[in-house]
């Protein structure tokens, strides 16, 4: 198996097993809010005053599915859509208090479990961890900012 091979497979893994951390931290929240909802509500949360016109791209999916999310959201008292006072079409998104709460609810857990983790290595495995992920978060996001959305 060669080097970029190997590399990939252990980046599949460990994702995998950082989307099953994050369904962990939201299981007390499973009824409120899924996995994708979950990331609309963080990029809010990095991003208040988005629109869905540019949360479309952020999340890489369609505009209608984008659309569908952002109704839900707003439906289950998480986000809400305001007004733009110089242009009536812009619908600026930010997060009500019950998502914010629930955003930084669950981003704590995910923080106290990710420390666990790394409170298990080395010194020299976090520095050569930390570099990994630098170059990883690097690369990801001069991928995510050419992608075009996904049809659904």
């Amino acid at each position: 198996m060669s080097e970029e091979l190997d590399t990939v497979n252990v980046l599949g893994r460990v994702s995998r097993q950082i989307v099953g951390l994050t369904a962990q931290t939201l299981s007390g929240h499973r009824s409120t809010v899924t996995i994708p909802q979950f990331r609309t509500l963080v990029v809010l949360y990095e991003r208040p005053g988005i629109t869905p016109a540019e949360l479309t791209p952020v999340l890489q999916t369609s505009q209608p599915a984008t659309s569908k999310m952002v109704r839900l959201l707003i439906d289950r008292g998480l986000i809400k859509a305001g007004r733009d006072g110089t242009d009536g079409r812009r619908r600026p998104l930010t997060l009500t208090d019950q998502g914010s709460a629930l955003v930084r609810t669950v981003g704590e857990k995910r923080a106290r479990k990710f420390a666990e983790m790394v409170k298990r290595l080395s010194d020299e495995e976090q520095k050569a961890l930390r570099s990994g992920l630098e170059v990883l978060e690097s690369g990801l996001g001069s991928i995510l900012v050419s992608a075009t959305p996904a049809a659904d």
